[in-house]
């Protein structure tokens, strides 16, 4: 009995009850025998058959309204949705603090992931059913990591690690953008001392229609550390000229600690000893002074505290070059503005420069103002009035202070004189006028960029990858601990719209809502033996009264424009005499910042090939590839990412040639600014506000199964129901059901019954 009504069940499925459905057909069919039985005709026959053919119609629809149908049998899904493990590789996931089981030792989260979510059965139980991808990424692997070497035998496609986690989903590519239940699982600790942003992480995410489901590794745990940093406050100094090494000490968990600052310069070493703070960090000023030329090392470290576990970031050499000269400057003003006043007055307050500032003020008057000048000023007319200057910096309106044929003679001072050019307000000349027009075409080749039509407002300022290593920004470094942002510094009031950079043209800023060309807004470019500095926008003013909101960057814009003239003057192709010189865009950089390495080749040198090579503090030799720009000079341009912190020794050697053309060697340093594993305690928190946001859920580590009950459960919830097959939901019925109806309306019309 119970078969059976499973059965009526499965076929029939009224769309009213039973009862009611019977009720009518039984009163539907009652009227049809009462009709027949009432109707007067002789032909008894014909009635008799329409009234059976009208009580079959009725008994057909009856049957129809109880919903006759077939249910398809449910079809599995046997789509094979893409899982994405991505593997945090970075310092802090080092740490060890978890156990695989109880009583055993810790070990480390990055172990732990290994062990217990890229087990093989586990993988293989995983894979029966998804397109299983491992990629791991943080900071990069390290090969002092014994635990990144064991996942490459691990898992044979785990990539090299990328920067961070947005990094990595981009890399990741098609691999996460299916339609059909793609997922990613972060094995994570949480801990990103960058600070990055994860909303964009899980707006990708969305975008992609997958889930991040997020396995926080780690707990609580905080290091004890001390760790280093150092920058000259002047990379360029002068003979007797008192200089300042701004040294910087971050410590975790060390509060009240006593340490000891050593300094070494070759063979003598001084101590200083110091106590941490409760703050996070302390401060030094290190006073240097030199009484000879050169370039001088400064190897600077804070011995290990008990408990340390990273000592290597305890060590810093930093090096000063100084030189013996004062620098000769020359400021032209044509239309006065705030920018030029307030870098007139950050340059007379470094003495090591000789100012001679000639403004504009309207047609009938100039205002002339010497510092440290025993000679009268006077506008430039020729080529020799500009080689008085080793750099000349240009305002506006220049039609209004110098001559065609003065403006005419500065490429010439800057190719073969080797001067230097400042564009510190943009284009030097109106180029509305006539006058202007004809010193825009005398001054064209200086100038590194091709302008475009109308000007940006408001526009925040960011050093690129380049400049962040460059000695103008060295100060804004220091004050924002290495991670200048445009919210900290004030915004100019205006730049020029770019059409085009130059071939050679080095951007080392831009604005933060730029793009490609048209964002830059301080630029470089080498021309002939010299070099031209391009400031592409006004307000840059604004700098010097930011120490008013943010005390950190106090002295940043007397640093800037102090640092950028020694950086020009002291940095600057080796002058006439010189045939083979070597030049660097900085001195410290950080690891996987791009350093820049500048030959240049004249004379008896210009045809020459050389070998650059770059000997890292293991003692490894790399090749550097030069990429040659020609000009009045060869330039042999090359970048480099330093892999290894310490001193590198950067070496060219000239192949062939006579005997006055000796190899170049200089040095510079390459510091870790890597602070993974000082803050190394766990983020529950991140990981989880990561997984809410991208419609995911938060695992237990220890608990990889429950991720496979997860993705079944997100894999039935795409299995589409079957829909059942109505009887009368066919051509056929509907088409028999008409010709019944019409049968019985001929019959009945033939019988005389209508």
């Amino acid at each position: 009995m119970n078969g059976c009504a499973s059965v009526l069940a499965m076929m029939f499925r009224p769309y009213f009850p039973v009862v009611v459905i019977a009720l009518a057909v039984a009163g539907a069919m009652g009227l049809a025998v009462w009709a027949w039985r009432r109707s007067e005709t002789d032909n008894t026959r014909t009635a008799a058959v329409g009234m059976v053919m009208r009580l079959v119609g009725i008994a057909i629809l009856g049957v129809l309204l109880l919903g006759p149908s077939n249910l398809p049998e449910s079809q599995q899904d046997e789509t094979r949705s893409p899982v994405n493990l991505l593997i945090d590789a970075s310092g802090s996931m080092q740490t060890q603090d978890l156990h695989l089981e109880p009583g055993q030792d810790a070990v480390s989260r990055y172990r732990f992931a290994l062990e217990r979510w890229l087990d093989p059965q586990f993988l293989a139980t995983l894979e029966a059913k998804h397109d299983v991808r491992v990629y791991s990424f943080g900071d990069r692997v390290r090969a002092t990591l014994p635990d990144a070497q064991d996942a490459t035998h691990r898992k044979s496609n785990l990539v090299e690690s990328t920067y961070d986690l947005l990094s990595t989903m981009n890399a990741m590519g098609s691999g996460t953008a299916d339609s059909t239940g793609g997922a990613v699982v972060v094995l994570s600790d949480g801990r990103d001392n960058r600070g990055a942003d994860t909303t964009a992480t899980a707006q990708l995410a969305q975008a992609r229609r997958v889930k991040l489901h997020t396995v926080t590794l780690g707990g609580p745990t905080l290091s004890r550390d001390v760790s280093l940093t150092a920058m000259p406050r002047q990379p360029y100094l002068m003979v007797n000229e008192p200089g300042l090494i701004d040294v910087r000490l971050d410590h975790i968990n060390a509060s009240g600690a006593s340490a000891t600052l050593r300094i070494r310069q070759g063979e003598e070493e001084t101590t200083r000893p110091v106590t941490l703070p409760e703050q996070s960090e302390l401060r030094v000023e290190l006073p240097v002074e030199y009484t000879e030329p050169g370039l001088h090392m400064i190897e600077l470290s804070v011995d290990q505290l008990p408990g340390e576990p990273e000592p290597s970031n305890n060590t810093q050499v930093v090096f000063v070059e100084v030189t013996g000269e004062r620098m000769r400057v020359l400021l032209l003003e044509g239309q006065p503005f705030w920018d030029t006043k307030f870098l007139a007055q950050s340059l007379r307050k470094d003495d090591r420069i000789e100012l001679t500032q000639i403004t504009q003020i309207n047609r009938d008057r100039q205002e002339r103002i010497v510092t440290r000048v025993d000679r009268p000023a006077v506008p430039p007319t020729d080529l020799d009035g500009f080689s008085e200057y080793d750099v000349v910096i240009l305002g506006r309106g220049m039609e209004n202070v110098l001559s065609v044929e003065a403006a005419e003679a500065l490429p010439r001072y800057v190719s073969e004189r080797g001067g230097r050019v400042v564009l510190a307000r943009g284009r030097a000349y109106d180029p509305s006028t006539r006058v202007g027009r004809e010193i825009g075409r005398a001054l064209a080749p200086l100038e590194p960029v091709g302008w475009g039509e109308g000007r940006r407002s408001d526009v925040a300022l960011t050093p690129t990858e380049s400049g962040r290593s460059h000695p103008m920004f060295a100060g804004l470094m220091r004050a924002t601990k290495g991670s200048p942002s445009a919210r900290e510094l004030p915004t100019l009031s205006s730049a020029a719209n770019i059409r085009l950079l130059k071939p050679a043209t080095r951007v080392l800023a831009e604005s933060s809502n730029g793009s490609g060309d048209a964002g830059a807004l301080l630029v470089s470019m080498p021309y002939g033996r010299g070099m031209v500095l391009g400031v592409l926008g006004e307000g840059l003013w604004r700098w010097s009264l930011a120490a008013s909101e943010y005390e950190a960057l106090a002295g940043v814009f007397d640093g800037f424009w102090s640092n950028g003239v020694r950086w020009l003057v002291l940095g600057a192709d080796a002058g006439p005499g010189r045939d083979f010189s070597l030049r660097l865009s900085g001195r410290s950089i950080a690891l996987d910042g791009e350093l820049t390495a500048t030959v240049v080749q004249r004379g008896n040198a210009m045809g020459l090939e050389v070998q650059a090579t770059i000997t890292d503090p293991k003692g490894e030799t790399t090749t550097l590839s030069l990429q040659d720009q020609t000009g009045a000079d060869l330039r042999r341009v090359g970048g480099f990412r330093p892999q290894t912190p310490g001193v590198h020794t950067l070496t060219v050697t000239p192949i062939g040639g006579d005997d006055s053309l000796q190899p170049l060697e200089t040095k510079f340093i390459a510091y870790d600014s890597n602070t993974e594993l000082l803050r190394t305690a766990a983020n529950p928190a991140l990981m989880r506000s990561l997984a809410a946001d991208s419609g995911g859920l938060a695992l237990a580590p220890d608990e990889p199964g429950a991720l496979l009950q997860v993705l079944e459960a997100e894999r039935a919830a795409r299995v589409v129901p079957p829909v059942p097959a109505y009887v009368w939901d066919r051509g056929w019925v509907m088409a028999t059901i008409l010709i019944w109806v019409g049968l019985e309306w001929l019959l009945r019309k033939k019988g005389g019954l209508l």
